[in-house]
């Protein structure tokens, strides 16, 4: 006992000392808080308060300085200010880490993967967004798992991994539903239009941008009307020009304050694919930017179309060469993507290793404390088992041995031997009724011819179960079932195998005699008695259940043990077979 208390009362104060060391909730000055509460829809309006506290940082303890520099990645990615390097970000996981804020330490993987995004990172942008989805646990902050998954999605589908995007895209509607934010609810029925579109399955793409439409035009504008774009170039894709033309009239007519260049592209588009080529020159032109050369080259692309079917081929020639230029840019672009691409994987790959052989290096210094409290607890585990084993294997030895005398018993019951041996009784029961015929009274002479009768009938009855099984080997051995395994001419299936059992069961009763001395038999060691019942060799035996000889003979080794309770050999295997 006192050994006891020894070991758990350090541990107990070490417990208590954690539980008192628990980190206390920071207090934020009033401007702070302001800014946290204005920095997920009015980022303009947080960086100025956020700026006025720069100088009063050294009054904060250290959460809230790190809380602040989280606020400042958050403000900078609402306003489009990309992340040069992970330095602070990393700072501020590792502290929240340690900290015990889930809250936070969601928010802060969150924007770790949006810094790694900026980097061009996207498999670790990827893994930081699931840590984050890990620590909400589904019951924290819907409205940020939402964007979360949205940002999982977006990362999927640019990986081109279109099946693995949609299901994300799903989650992120689930959990904006969940927030209440009927503002973005259509965005990520949108996204998931997109998927399918991109995969080429534009039926389902047009159901989900009707959905997400019909969601838009009650709660959010501006996202409407984008959709309604998208469906106009899909509806020209399905050859419905005319469903194309009311979407793009509508959204072009629309008052509300926005960037109408793609629908001035759609609609020059809509208008080459028509036949009305200066009503698509002037919208097509309209929507030349200069902007995006993703964009550039789709509007140089319809312009020499149409300028070369209204007959001007200089003009034809001179956006063909814009166009190069733009497909020439494409190129460079694309290939460094590529290389951004393959260098992200190679970093994390890299990254990935270290931390596995970090993490190892931490499991075995674990393992190294745990290990001299667990081999003790191992070794009396062992021991306690062994002994327990050991007397369980003994009580089924002793089982078996009772099983088996028990049916021996009965075969001898409908032996030759017994009814020699009720011969040999019927024998000493006549001599001894000749040798007291005249002492014997009535009642013991008709006992003992009782007894000669009783036994001569049980002979008889023997005699005919005999006969019975003779006739049934003799048709098992003449049936075509035994003949294919003994041939060894044909394919041996699993219908074989049944009827050979069938047989056997109809002349021996094999299958329940085999149950009754052990009822945990495998199929095989079924079908290796079966083989040993009608008689084939070893090596045959080998060929049918494909092993080798010598595991068939270490496999009926261990079945004569499990039949009999006892060691022995191939030989009383075989002997204990054809008896029963």
């Amino acid at each position: 006992m006192r050994q006891l208390l020894r070991l758990f009362i350090p541990l107990w104060l070490a417990l208590c000392l954690l539980g008192c060391g628990k980190p206390k909730p920071s207090s934020y000055p009033p401007t702070m808080v302001e800014a946290a509460r204005l920095s997920e829809h009015e980022a303009a309006r947080a960086l100025p308060l956020l700026e006025a506290l720069a100088d009063s940082l050294d009054r904060l303890d250290e959460e809230g300085r790190v809380y602040y520099d989280l606020l400042r990645l958050r403000v900078n990615d609402k306003l489009n200010v990309r992340a040069t390097n992970d330095t602070l970000i990393r700072r501020i996981t590792a502290f929240y880490e340690a900290y015990g804020d889930p809250d936070k330490l969601m928010l802060a993987y969150y924007y770790r993967g949006r810094v790694c995004a900026d980097l061009n990172d996207a498999l670790q942008a990827l893994h930081f967004y699931r840590k984050a989805a890990e620590v909400s646990e589904g019951k924290r902050q819907p409205l940020l798992l939402s964007k979360i998954y949205s940002q999982m999605g977006e990362i999927l589908e640019y990986q081109n991994m279109y099946e693995e995007a949609i299901p994300v895209y799903r989650k992120s509607y689930e959990y904006t539903l969940l927030s209440g934010d009927s503002v973005t609810l259509s965005m990520p029925i949108r996204d998931i239009a997109g998927v399918y579109r991109e995969e080429g399955q534009k039926d389902s793409a047009l159901v989900y941008y009707e959905w997400a439409a019909e969601i838009a035009e009650r709660t959010n504008h501006r996202i409407y009307l984008g959709i309604l774009e998208e469906m106009g170039n899909l509806y020209m894709e399905f050859g419905e020009y005319d469903k194309a033309f009311k979407v793009l009239t509508r959204s072009l007519a629309d008052p509300f304050e926005r960037d109408r260049t793609p629908t001035y592209y759609l609609l020059g588009k809509w208008y080459m694919l028509t036949g009305n080529l200066d009503s698509a020159f002037y919208y097509t032109k309209k929507s030349n930017t200069k902007e995006v050369f993703y964009k550039e080259i789709d509007v140089y692309r319809n312009l020499v179309t149409i300028e070369r079917g209204r007959g001007h081929y200089r003009e034809a020639l001179d956006y063909w060469d814009e166009f190069l230029k733009c497909d020439d840019s494409i190129q460079i672009a694309d290939n460094s993507e590529e290389i951004l691409r393959m260098k992200s994987l190679y970093d994390y790959n890299l990254r990935e290793r270290e931390n596995q052989r970090l993490a190892l290096a931490n499991e075995r210094k674990q393992a190294a404390i745990y290990r001299l409290f667990a081999i003790t607890a191992i070794l009396l585990l062992f021991l306690g088992g062994g002994l327990i084993h050991y007397l369980n294997r003994k009580r089924n030895w002793q089982r078996q041995t009772r099983k088996l005398e028990a049916e021996k018993r009965r075969i001898y019951r409908e032996s030759e031997e017994r009814i020699k041996d009720n011969l040999q009784k019927i024998a000493e029961l006549e001599a001894l009724s000749r040798d007291g015929a005249r002492s014997a009274s009535a009642g013991e002479r008709n006992l003992i011819a009782l007894s000669q009768d009783i036994l001569s009938a049980e002979n008889k009855h023997i005699e005919l179960n005999l006969e019975r099984r003779r006739v049934l080997e003799e048709q098992l051995i003449t049936s075509a079932i035994y003949a294919k395994f003994h041939d060894g001419r044909e394919p041996i299936d699993e219908s074989d195998w049944m009827a050979l059992r069938q047989e056997l069961d109809r002349v021996y009763d094999l299958t329940n005699r085999l149950y009754a001395l052990n009822p945990t038999l495998s199929e095989m060691e079924l079908r290796i008695c079966c083989l040993i019942k009608i008689r084939v060799k070893v090596t045959d035996m080998a060929i049918l259940l494909h092993r080798s000889k010598q595991a068939v003979s270490n496999a009926r080794n261990r079945l004569y043990s499990k039949l009999s309770g006892r060691p022995g050999n191939p030989t009383k295997l075989d002997d204990l077979i054809r008896d029963l």
